[in-house]
């Protein structure tokens, strides 16, 4: 074993949790209701934002106090300029954010109704625009307490999963959906939502 991965105390790592995944680029429109097929509809609101599933999972993890850094790709787009900006913002390191030449970010229209919050979700994500175990930062998972996947970019986070146990770190898993592949992720992760 590498000495330099050799796992630390919980207070000797650098970081409480590394979440790796997606992130998006958000636009949210507050609208009172959905509009008709064919329709036309006045916006009450226009936001642009961050998002993604491990992006926002890292963000309300350091808005509640904790030590993060985030892990995932994005394209050189005006969206990808975005990211690691919107995560520091929050206080997320981008330690682990790689940009792809040549690919677009993912990105996402997203109607709220106002009357009660749900949500109609319209997104692109270019399929070269993914994480692949190449990317992976085996100091970076080392360096972590807790390493936080969404389930996305599989074998990239088997990998993870598979170096995480390796140095002790604690795997937790926020999987949205079932894939081919996920029952290996699940037997990866000792927290699975």
């Amino acid at each position: 074993m590498d000495s330099a991965l050799t796992p630390l105390p919980g207070s000797e790592r650098s970081f409480d949790v590394l979440c790796l995944g997606l992130n998006a680029c958000d636009h949210l429109c507050l609208v009172e209701g959905f509009p008709t097929q064919g329709g036309k509809l006045r916006m009450q609101h226009l936001m642009t934002c961050g998002g993604g599933q491990a992006a926002t999972a890292a963000c309300a993890l350091a808005r509640l106090g904790h030590k993060v850094a985030y892990a995932g790709v994005c394209g050189d787009d005006e969206a990808g300029r975005r990211a690691g900006p919107w995560l520091a913002e929050f206080g997320v390191s981008p330690l682990g954010l790689r940009t792809l030449a040549g690919t677009a970010s993912q990105q996402a229209f997203i109607m709220v109704e106002e009357k009660d919050g749900e949500r109609t979700i319209v997104w692109y994500r270019d399929e070269a625009c993914r994480l692949e175990p190449e990317h992976i930062d085996p100091h970076l998972i080392a360096s972590c307490r807790v390493l936080h996947l969404d389930g996305h970019f599989l074998e990239a986070s088997l990998a993870a999963a598979r170096i995480a146990r390796e140095h002790g770190v604690l795997v937790s898993l926020d999987g949205g959906k079932v894939y081919p592949g996920t029952d290996e992720l699940v037997s990866l992760c000792q927290v699975v939502v």
